[in-house]
């Protein structure tokens, strides 16, 4: 590398430094705040059409439309397994009860 060469460079490490520091001033990526990953789906060819008339019925892309119904369909079962896996305290049953106990107008004390 003879010297032109070699100022040449210099000065553009110099801005591209100079640039980065005026960057990082003004740009700041946050995280997303509901991280999601793409997935590719197969649609039968002869069922598209019907799709797309669907969603721009609905006012709304093919792909938001399949995502809503995806994410509508999981939605019950993630309800059911959270019920079924999370541990319910004492204190929660005591509180369930008596609530049923004045819907119903039961006396829990009487039925025992």
């Amino acid at each position: 590398m003879n010297h032109r060469e070699a100022e040449m460079a210099t000065a553009i490490d110099a801005l591209d430094n100079d640039v980065d520091d005026k960057l990082s001033e003004f740009v700041t990526i946050a995280p997303p705040r509901n991280p999601s990953q793409v997935y590719s789906i197969r649609i039968p060819v002869d069922k598209l059409e019907a799709l797309r008339v669907h969603a721009e019925r609905l006012g709304t892309k093919p792909s938001v439309l399949i995502r809503q119904w995806a994410l509508e369909k999981l939605e019950p079962s993630i309800s059911d397994h959270y019920l079924l896996t999370r541990k319910v305290t004492p204190e929660e049953i005591g509180k369930a009860l008596t609530a049923l106990e004045a819907e119903w107008g039961l006396d829990a004390q009487a039925l025992a």
